[in-house]
């Protein structure tokens, strides 16, 4: 099988949705399905993980360029979308002349960005070629939840409206790494006409962590945390109320934000005031970051304040994959919360710093008497996650969307 893939973001941009995408290239790879590839250039920084390097496709990179104001808006009229339009051009020649070359069997587009949507949905059109869209997270602004929750005004809802229309009617499956994220969408779009809605899981980029404990209790949350979207305040007020009712814990304990952390005055307060438990890190290379997650304890995961949890971060197909205990700060009623439930565990509501420090003096507990590990495996989803599984449903979806063989 031969799939042309349209994503922006494709390592080594750092990105998570950038190593979600490189991730599933690679399964498919080790299973036998060649990937063709248009994407952005890379714009600053790049992952420099080695794991990139064996990729075999052949990626086109797009990179920004300056047009008059008559190009961009006669490309904006034909491809009937506004914002970078000259990318979007360029990108649908890109694929065209892949699809002359790597004769693909099916077409793949990614959001976000949804530029990514644009040419699949215009590429398919030209081709014929069977087209499936990814969406990772709700689509577009208004549809998202709060603290996401973005209004596009008149204009942009009149706009989105006609590309929800196109991709529902056009489109030969609709992917969704979780149930809540479909079922959110479905109640917002309708089915898509050819009612090709299916799930599929993020790639885990980890391996099991070794067996024996660690000789400290570390915490270790990777990648960005903080700001609206993630506030980190919570939970350090519970790490600040565990280490007070634990006082032996202080030494044998540590907290690691590997990646960014957007930290209020309040949080860094209280990182001063634990400045022997908390480290911060800062950015690591992707694969440096899962050999991290496999030498601690327990890992973290924490997600926006919402009333229903619609995302599934990949970040938690990787925490999974090492089958450390995850303690997760999510919505009770959310992807992650279902998913915990199937193995018997619950998430931690986000804003309850009494709860996170209990469950923070329960996890030392059991790392303290060597059942840590029995008690808050993650290892039976595992499954769900693993790279020939997600690459052996990506495609069956594809045969199914494309009536191939």
């Amino acid at each position: 099988m031969r799939i042309l893939w349209i994503c922006q973001l494709f390592p080594p941009v750092i990105a998570t949705r950038s190593f979600a995408a490189g991730k599933l290239v690679l399964a498919l790879q080790e299973r036998g399905t060649e990937s063709s590839v248009v994407s952005d250039e890379p714009n600053g920084a790049a992952d420099s993980s080695p794991l990139w390097n064996s990729i075999a496709a052949d990626v086109r990179r797009i990179a920004p360029r300056r047009v008059s104001a008559w190009g961009r808006l006669r490309r904006a009229c034909a491809f009937k979308f506004p914002r970078k339009a000259a990318w979007i051009a360029d990108a649908y020649q890109a694929a065209l002349d892949l699809c002359a070359t790597a004769r693909p069997d099916a077409i793949v587009s990614q959001y976000a960005p949804f530029e990514g949507h644009v040419v699949g949905y215009a590429a398919a059109r030209k081709t014929r070629l069977p087209w499936i869209a990814f969406f990772s997270d709700p689509w577009p602004g208004h549809v998202q939840p709060r603290p996401y929750y973005r209004d596009p005004g008149v204009a942009g809802r009149i706009l989105y409206s006609f590309w929800a229309r196109a991709i529902w009617r056009q489109a030969d499956a609709v992917l969704f790494p979780s149930v809540r994220l479909r079922d959110h969408m479905l109640a917002h779009h309708g089915p898509p006409r050819k009612r090709r809605c299916e799930i599929l899981r993020h790639v885990a980029g980890t391996e099991p962590a070794p067996l024996a404990l660690p000789d400290r209790f570390v915490v270790l949350h990777s990648g960005q945390a903080g700001g609206q979207s993630r506030p980190v305040t919570p939970f350090l007020r519970g790490l600040e109320m565990f280490i007070e009712r634990n006082p032996s814990a202080r030494s044998r304990s540590r907290v690691i934000f590997s990646g960014s952390l957007d930290a209020t005055e309040a949080d860094r307060e209280i990182v001063g005031r634990l400045g022997d438990v908390v480290e911060i890190r800062g950015n690591r290379p992707y694969s440096e970051s899962c050999r991290e997650m496999a030498s601690a304890a327990a890992l973290l995961l924490i997600e926006a304040p919402m009333a229903a949890g619609v995302y599934l971060p990949s970040k938690f197909a990787d925490y999974v994959g090492t089958t450390l205990p995850v303690l997760c700060l999510s919505p009770a009623g959310g992807e992650v919360a279902d998913l915990l439930r199937e193995i018997g565990q619950m998430p931690v509501s986000q804003t309850d710093p009494q709860a996170i420090a209990g469950d923070l003096e329960a996890r030392y507990a059991a790392w303290a008497n060597g059942t840590l590990r029995e008690r808050f495996s993650t290892a039976a989803l595992r499954e769900k996650f693993l790279p020939g599984k997600v690459a052996g449903d990506f495609e069956t979806f594809c045969r199914r969307a494309g009536g191939l063989p």
